[in-house]
């Protein structure tokens, strides 16, 4: 039998979806407690977009290097 996945609202959606409607938003970097469900948020979120990327830094170790040293936005 498969398992559904059954998303819950919460009050971040609208704060999320107000983000996604700014012509001249910026990256959306979520950071929080474990386990409070942030990465179904983003994949919930994702459904806006006709393109994307998410990148878990805990799940994928190795794409840490990059971000080891001191890098400058600017």
């Amino acid at each position: 039998m498969k398992k559904e996945n059954i998303y819950f609202r919460r009050s971040i959606d609208a704060v999320l979806l107000d983000w996604r409607k700014e012509p001249d938003r910026k990256p959306l970097l979520l950071r929080g407690a474990r386990q409070v469900r942030k990465s179904s948020v983003v994949r919930h979120l994702s459904g806006e977009f006709d393109h994307f990327i998410e990148i878990n830094f805990g799940e994928t170790k190795d794409i840490h290097t990059p971000f080891q040293s001191n890098l400058s936005p600017l």
